[in-house]
């Protein structure tokens, strides 16, 4: 038995395009092979590494189970504000810091909050 593709394929699927964050990918993926600097979060995961020092705590507090505050452990967000006020020389209350589980929840939760609903995708040059 020979089925067409129109057979085959649902009606309701014949103007589909690739999913938004897979097409995104592919763009910063030849940006990326041109030679471009992209600090790509598209998929949640950061493109920097882990500090050894901010490693071996978490693997000591890994076995903890319970939930954090909202905002983040309040001496994590103490000690975000003093990294930035040394080198960054920006003084911030630990009331403006939000820690989270990654990217992709922090950026989703940033979409809902700000009004217009839109985060931009940007390249800065290096």
């Amino acid at each position: 038995m020979d089925l067409s593709k129109d057979q085959l394929v649902r009606k309701t699927l014949e103007n589909y395009s690739g999913a938004s964050n897979l097409t995104h990918n592919e763009k910063v993926r030849e940006l990326m092979a041109a030679g471009k600097t992209i600090y790509h979060f598209g998929f949640g995961q950061s493109p920097f590494p882990i500090m050894n020092k901010a490693a071996e705590r978490l693997s000591k507090h890994a076995s903890k189970a319970a939930y954090l505050p909202v905002a983040g452990i309040q001496d994590l967000r103490y000690a975000i504000c003093d990294f930035h006020k040394r080198y960054d020389d920006i003084s911030r209350s630990p009331d403006d810091v939000i820690v989270g589980p990654g990217s992709k929840e922090l950026i989703f939760l940033l979409m809902n909050i700000f009004e217009g609903g839109k985060i931009r995708s940007f390249i800065l040059d290096a």
